[in-house]
């Protein structure tokens, strides 16, 4: 356990250290991660955040259709 503990400490530190993503070899993702955006106009109220907020954790939330 110890040397498996080690061994993930290194890889979290040599990515850290050299500002690069984990890339498994024998894992291929099938679709892209999906990037969400909130155009926040530059004077809106507290309230009008808030109800941008909230509607971009339903997208969020919300289970993609193509994964089953």
């Amino acid at each position: 356990m110890i040397a498996l503990a080690r061994k993930i400490v290194v890889i979290i530190w040599h990515l850290l250290t050299n500002d690069e993503l984990y890339d498994d070899g024998l894992y291929t993702k099938k679709n892209p991660p999906k990037h969400v955006s909130i155009k926040i106009p530059t004077i809106t109220s507290l309230e009008e955040i808030l109800k941008l907020l909230n509607e971009a954790s339903v997208i969020i939330k919300s289970p993609d259709p193509d994964v089953v």
